[in-house]
């Protein structure tokens, strides 16, 4: 809908908000706080968050507990409703937990979800993809960028879904940059 093409089937999707929905409501009584915000982020491409769920990510980002990957998804969460002074405390907790090696390259490690691999590409490929939205021009992003180029194996990463998350998030910079990571 946002690029302008017509849904052929409402229904199907609003079947579908209504199971995100129980999954929302189900996995915040159960403590699967990644999960939770993973779905809150899907929800929010389509529907208004209510203020008990903006409630409710204030405090866990108060925590501290959340995983780099939950941070990065409540960044883009605030970011598109134009909740900038929450994202911010996301952000700083982003670049709080980044981990740079000897030779200044920037990568994040943590998902936290329930059945989802840890894996340090896709979730570095989150956090810099929300970094950016908050500020494309942030210091991190060089780092974040050197980290890409020093792990990638000939054309690929990981696996092909890590490789096409790396790709996707981490085009726009890379063009803006002219960084060689594809």
């Amino acid at each position: 809908e946002k690029a302008g093409y017509t849904i052929p089937n409402e229904t199907a999707i609003q079947r579908g908000l209504g199971r995100l929905r129980y999954f929302i409501d189900v996995l915040g009584q159960q403590g699967h706080v990644a999960d939770r915000i993973y779905c809150l982020y899907v929800w929010s491409h389509r529907e208004k968050l209510e203020q008990a769920h903006w409630d409710w990510l204030g405090q866990q980002q108060k925590t501290g507990k959340l995983s780099d990957y939950a941070n990065a998804l409540c960044v883009e969460i605030c970011m598109a409703h134009d909740k900038k002074d929450l994202a911010k405390k996301f952000v700083e907790d982003l670049r709080a937990k980044a981990q740079k090696n000897s030779s200044g390259h920037i990568s994040w490690k943590t998902a936290g979800f329930s059945r989802w691999m840890e894996d340090p590409f896709e979730i570095t490929a989150a956090s810099m993809k929300a970094i950016v939205s908050y500020d494309k021009d942030d210091a991190l992003i060089d780092g974040i960028l050197g980290f890409f180029a020093a792990t990638k194996r000939g054309d690929r990463w990981n696996s092909t879904k890590d490789t096409a998350m790396t790709v996707s998030y981490t085009h726009l910079r890379a063009h803006e940059t002219k960084a060689n990571l594809v």
